[in-house]
């Protein structure tokens, strides 16, 4: 991280459960996931843009979403709120956008399910976010994210 290496962490990999490890991890990430504090729900919810002119915001537009959502985590004071959504009736950020004294962090808590993945919003705002946090430029229509419905299908092994 010193070095100004871009970081992105997704759904899981943005907590940290031990109290020793999450502040640093709150410093890295630009936002702490932790069951001690935040909490967990499985809903459908519309993510929109928190901020439409940052570049991870081009190429996608509002969309419903079924995920298992991580709420009321801890976050920097400088983070750019690059997702959000509303859930009984309380604003939430969940992808954000975080420019360390060295490099570029995103974080977004949403992946939990398989078909996430398949959504050509959620695969254009990870795509587009890898791209920023590896300071690279993401393209003013969004980075290209098309898949075949093969590339979806799981291995038999995978489904138990």
């Amino acid at each position: 991280m010193n070095d100004g290496v871009g970081f992105v962490a997704l759904h899981w990999s943005t907590g940290a459960q031990k109290k020793e490890v999450g502040p640093r991890w709150q410093e890295i990430l630009g936002a702490w996931f932790s069951l001690d504090f935040s909490r967990l729900n499985v809903t459908d919810s519309v993510l929109k843009q928190g901020s439409p002119k940052h570049p991870i915001s081009r190429g996608w537009k509002d969309f419903p979403l079924h995920d298992e959502f991580y709420l009321d985590l801890r976050f920097q004071k400088n983070i750019a709120p690059i997702v959000t959504t509303t859930i009984d009736g309380k604003d939430y950020t969940l992808g954000w956008a975080y420019e360390r004294p060295k490099g570029r962090t995103f974080g977004f808590v949403c992946g939990h399910f398989h078909e996430v993945f398949l959504n050509d919003n959620y695969r254009r705002i990870a795509i587009n976010a890898i791209l920023w946090a590896g300071n690279r430029e993401v393209p003013t229509t969004g980075a290209p994210c098309a898949i075949t419905p093969e590339d979806g299908i799981l291995p038999p092994e995978s489904k138990k």
